[in-house]
């Protein structure tokens, strides 16, 4: 009888387990865009043999809230392992990643002997390069979104109203939708191709070629449109170690910890402030305009349909309490955000704000250091970047006399200048930044970065 019970309560156990875990995606269908395709094979996301993975090749998507990830999370990740990004070329005014650039001249070499560790910046993705500047134990990771809600994004950004000449007009997007071949003729594709962002625009991005949207648009054959499709979402599920969503994003952050042996510390992060509303109110337009959407970015869709699917399949296999983890890391990172919103509180007395150890993670402190850190811009990691390659290139200052009228303005800061190769850090950088990093770095004593520091703080 107690066998028989004991059979009885583990077999509703599972029933449990299993009525829950369909439950669990039941709700989701609503994001889940119907299609004949089915599920990729899909990698294991947990780290293997425990050994932490410092390689990340992100090659960044425009508009999909990656620039949070790119600043806050990869590269203040970069910085405090002390690995090599790959950084424009400062010497080059007119250098860039995008679209098509991703060449030698347009970056600096990684210091003698060494080989790059990350890339995150704009480029439009090229596997053969990627491989050739990447070593092979590099991670592959990006970030898309809802086609509608990405159009929304790079609509509102760009200002396509203004572009189109529909500024004046009560629903311009619903107006673009209505005949978008029209309008995208004037988009401005020239020789920044594919700097309009209207049609497939992620894919192409990821590497779609841009001339094979007239293949696949409105009135296109459609087997030839599923074919030509099928076979670029098949490229990126094999190149892409993790695609992110940019509508959950923490649950994808969680899952990149998890791959790479990752903290939670590693993971937290300040939102970048051109990130705005990212679960906001959607675009709301008639269901033929939606379609229209779906035809015209029809790559996109299908792009977001197959890794909407292959992100919930892998959270949905996930162990180890991954949901308790994620409400936590939520938790955690609000938390931080508020702790963070003026590092130099901390030196005005306010004591550091101690995170414990947990299941998921080792405890950390939260202090002026990492709040500083959190905050920093884009612009100021990659000029700090540029400094330390510049320095292992033993390449000589490069100070101009736009650099030395803003130092004579900066005089608190000159106790850095003699250690500089790039001296725009200060325009480039908060001035705790530019000095915590000078001490980080060794180039500047305790007790001259203790006082500094706290002039600085005063003076804020």
């Amino acid at each position: 009888m107690g066998q028989r019970l004991a059979y009885f309560v583990t077999a509703l156990v599972m029933f449990g387990l299993l009525f829950a875990g369909t439950l669990h995606v039941s709700h989701l269908t609503t994001d889940i865009i119907k299609s004949a395709t089915p599920f990729a094979r899909f990698k294991t996301l947990e780290c293997a043999g425990g050994r932490e993975r410092k390689r990340i090749a992100y090659p960044r998507n425009h508009k999909v809230a990656g620039s949070t990830f790119s600043w806050s999370v990869l590269s203040r990740y970069a910085y405090t392992n002390r690995l090599n990004v790959v950084v424009p070329n400062p010497w080059d005014v007119g250098s860039s990643m995008y679209p098509y650039t991703l060449n030698p001249h347009h970056y600096m070499s990684p210091p003698p002997n060494q080989t790059f560790d990350i890339f995150l910046h704009h480029t439009v993705y090229n596997r053969t390069r990627f491989q050739e500047i990447m070593p092979k134990d590099t991670a592959y990771v990006t970030i898309i979104r809802k086609p509608l809600s990405h159009l929304q994004s790079a609509w509102n950004y760009y200002d396509y109203s203004e572009r189109f000449r529909l500024p004046r007009v009560k629903d311009p997007i619903a107006t673009f939708l209505a005949n978008p071949a029209k309008y995208d003729r004037s988009c401005g594709h020239g020789i920044h191709l594919p700097v309009c962002l209207t049609q497939n625009s992620m894919s192409v991005d990821l590497g779609f070629p841009p001339s094979d949207n007239k293949k696949v648009t409105l009135g296109s054959d459609p087997d030839r449109r599923e074919n030509i499709t099928q076979t670029f979402v098949r490229t990126i599920d094999q190149d892409f170690d993790l695609v992110m969503l940019t509508e959950y994003f923490d649950e994808s952050l969680v899952l990149l910890k998890r791959l790479m042996c990752w903290t939670i510390q590693d993971i937290i992060y300040i939102k970048n402030i051109n990130v705005k509303n990212r679960n906001g109110e959607e675009i709301q337009l008639p269901t033929q305009l939606q379609q229209t959407h779906e035809d015209w970015s029809y790559v996109d869709y299908a792009l977001y349909d197959h890794f909407n699917k292959s992100l919930w399949r892998r959270i949905n296999s996930r162990g180890n309490d991954y949901w308790g983890e994620v409400k936590y890391f939520k938790d955690l990172n609000r938390e931080i955000s508020k702790q963070c919103q003026d590092p130099c509180s901390f030196h005005r007395g306010k004591p550091p704000f101690e995170v414990n150890s947990t299941r998921w993670s080792p405890g950390f402190t939260v202090d002026s250091d990492l709040c500083s850190l959190l905050r920093r811009n884009f612009w100021c990691h990659m000029s700090i970047q540029a400094e330390r390659v510049g320095k292992s290139l033993q390449l000589p200052p490069h100070i101009s006399s736009i650099t030395t009228n803003m130092w004579k303005k900066e005089t608190l800061l000159n106790v850095v200048k003699p250690h500089c190769i790039y001296c725009e850090l200060p325009k480039k950088c908060e001035n705790l930044d530019t000095l915590t990093h000078f001490y980080r770095d060794g180039y500047i004593s305790k007790e001259v970065y203790q006082k500094t520091r706290q002039q600085l703080c005063q003076r804020k």
